[in-house]
């Protein structure tokens, strides 16, 4: 055992390590440090084989720049450092919603509420079904589970029954209310899409990943549509609003326009050969009333063709430059990434163990 001893090498001398030294004791350890290379190496390939795949489906978006720029050039410039908001003066149509806030709309209630009842293929399913029904199937206790409710469990299912969790509320708070299933959904989707924002270029990159790639893809389309439509329903709430006040008066005036004609011209036929001041005073009443709705229509129908272009000129654009694509290689587990990452790790650690071996072997 001592002849063992003196034939390795001392690797600390006066305190301090000694590179050479501890170069040939790692060759004379290396035994141990191939094991523990192999147990590293094969512990990655498990975790290969055993993880479940996942695949990753990527959009990148170019929205239209909702910089607000009005066209005043510099005098917009010179009224914004004297705190003069010259747009809003103008009436100027409402800013969009900045790109770099993209990130906080995906993970807002709206968004997610609105894909948690969008419906995707899943494998399991023949037909398309909802993320919230999806995962609501998927907390239906099956028949062991239930057995065990009703046997080793039938305590805590008894106190289940008499909690508040799973009693709905029904009453109107003026505020939104969630089942408990909606918020565990919710709480799924939680991080699930990342937004990258590319502050140079205004790019936006939405990913996810998921175990199915028709799922994932579905799921990042469906992103994109949301938040599309959430980003023009912000920007033209007001441009909206106009057209449908303007469309119910186009409506309106228009029956009122074509009852005046309607009443002139009757009027003016019956009355075609007869002469009295009555009938003068008459004909001119249903002469200017029917003038004067005319005007009105004329000029609601102007204004409600300029309301509809402003609508869709504050209809904000977005370029698909990367569409979705379905998925055909797995982005986990990357089986060779997974043995190079076990041959360090193994290696590490057993240089760590040879270190500590003879570290403790001169105290």
């Amino acid at each position: 055992m001592n002849q063992e001893n003196t034939d390795k090498p001392r690797i600390f001398v006066n305190g301090e390590i000694d590179i050479v030294a501890f170069s040939k004791t790692l060759w004379y350890e290396k035994v141990l440090i191939i094991k523990t290379i192999g147990i590293a190496v094969i512990i990655a390939i498990l975790i290969g084989i055993l993880s479940p795949a996942q695949y990753t489906s990527t959009a990148v978006l170019l929205p239209t720049d909702d910089s607000g720029s009005s066209g005043l050039g510099g005098l917009g410039a010179l009224a914004g450092m004297a705190g003069l908001n010259v747009g809003s003066l103008m009436g100027n149509e409402v800013m969009g919603i900045q790109s770099a806030l993209y990130p906080q709309v995906v993970e807002s209630y709206p968004f997610k509420n609105k894909m948690m009842h969008s419906e995707f293929n899943y494998l399991e399913y023949s037909e398309p079904i909802s993320l919230y029904n999806y995962m609501l199937a998927d907390t239906i206790p099956s028949f062991s589970e239930k057995v065990l409710m009703y046997t080793l469990k039938l305590p805590w299912t008894i106190k289940g029954l008499f909690t508040k969790d799973g009693v709905v509320d029904n009453n109107d708070y003026g505020v939104i209310s969630l089942r408990d299933n909606e918020v565990e959904v919710l709480k799924e989707l939680d991080g699930f899409f990342s937004v990258e924002v590319d502050k140079k270029s205004g790019l936006v990159i939405i990913t996810a990943d998921d175990y199915e790639p028709i799922l994932v893809a579905q799921k990042v389309q469906k992103a994109v549509d949301i938040l599309q439509e959430y980003i023009t329903a912000y920007k033209t709430k007001q441009a909206k609003q106009s057209v449908d006040f303007l469309q119910e008066q186009f409506v309106e005036k228009e029956r009122l326009y074509k009852e005046a004609q309607l009443a002139f011209f009757d009027y003016k036929d019956k009355h075609r050969y007869t002469v009295m001041e009555r009938t003068s005073y008459e004909y001119q009443q249903l002469s200017d009333r029917y003038e004067t709705n005319l005007a009105v229509f004329k000029s609601l129908s102007s204004q409600l063709e300029q309301a509809k272009l402003k609508l869709v000129e504050s209809t904000p654009a977005f370029t698909l430059l990367e569409p979705v694509i379905i998925p055909h290689d797995k982005s986990w587990p990357r089986r060779s990434l997974l043995i190079i990452l076990g041959v360090f790790l193994g290696g590490f650690i057993g240089v760590s163990l040879v270190y500590i071996k003879h570290r403790i072997s001169i105290l």
